[in-house]
């Protein structure tokens, strides 16, 4: 995630002026480097469409034996589902399909990646998998600013009732927090620092986050995390409301789930929230 990069354009963009500050927050990459079949994994193309007419091209992996309920993956925000898999690709075999929603300009995904449009993207991958779930568990799993996304969306999704579960990894507090921490950490961006005030929050999980409750909600954040800072994380987990729970992570962003010990503590928190149906 080129964080240092776009995030100094977005300042240098807020002196001139610019009508849509958030598509730099999304760094899409077209081709795919590899598709599941590199992994020996089950897996079909899902052509689906947004409520604004975008034609959006995801994956879904089904599990392996008798299914547990779905994960609907939602990725950082550089590259495409492709190079995101790693983080989900080990589900289907512990009994969870996955469906890996790659936003609108991402991979074959029309459109252009930009707030609060790609929401809609969420909304149009959650309603397919309601209609696939044959009443199973569903969960959602954001990471860095799919994280995000998945905080603002959730509190005014029309499916909320279907969500037994919101999992976010390294999620930011604000734009305007993260831009002014990366403009920060530099002298030659220090002057950068206060147009940063001038990029949207409306879609900021600081202002979310409460309102996802009553949706389990597990948090997860590293001290080792050198993209989004552990502390905002931490912040953000602060404003939510119960039921919750926290998890410390180490390692570098988004590392998350080459740990055996974190993807067991996700199966047990979504095993858990299953049994509570």
């Amino acid at each position: 995630m080129n964080l240092f990069k776009g995030l100094t354009a977005i300042a240098l963009l807020t002196l001139v002026g610019c009508s849509n500050l958030t598509s730099l927050f999304f760094y899409p990459q077209q081709s795919y480097r590899v598709t599941p079949d590199f992994y020996d994994l089950k897996w079909r193309s899902i052509k689906h469409q947004t409520a604004d007419s975008v034609r959006l091209t995801s994956w879904y992996l089904p599990a392996q034996g008798e299914s547990l309920g779905t994960v609907l993956f939602m990725h950082g925000n550089a590259q495409n589902i492709s190079t995101h898999i790693a983080s989900v690709k080990w589900l289907p075999k512990a009994g969870y399909n996955v469906f890996l929603l790659d936003y609108r300009e991402y991979g074959q995904s029309e459109g252009s990646a930009k707030l609060p449009q790609v929401l809609l993207d969420i909304d149009s991958a959650l309603a397919w998998v309601v209609k696939h779930d044959q009443g199973k568990p569903i969960f959602l799993l954001g990471q860095s600013i799919g994280a995000a996304l998945t905080s603002a969306y959730v509190p005014h999704s029309a499916y909320k009732d279907r969500i037994d579960g919101v999992i976010l990894d390294a999620c930011l507090l604000g734009y305007q927090e993260i831009a002014r921490d990366v403009m920060s950490r530099h002298w030659l961006t220090w002057p950068l620092m206060l147009p940063s005030y001038l990029l949207p929050s409306e879609q900021d999980p600081q202002n979310h986050i409460a309102s996802i409750s009553p949706v389990p909600l597990l948090m997860m954040h590293s001290r080792d995390d050198q993209k989004i800072p552990f502390e905002q994380g931490k912040a953000l987990y602060e404003l939510a409301q119960p039921p919750k729970q926290w998890l410390d992570l180490a390692g570098g962003h988004i590392q998350t789930f080459l740990f055996p010990s974190v993807r067991d503590a996700l199966l047990n928190f979504m095993k858990e929230q299953g049994n509570n149906d």
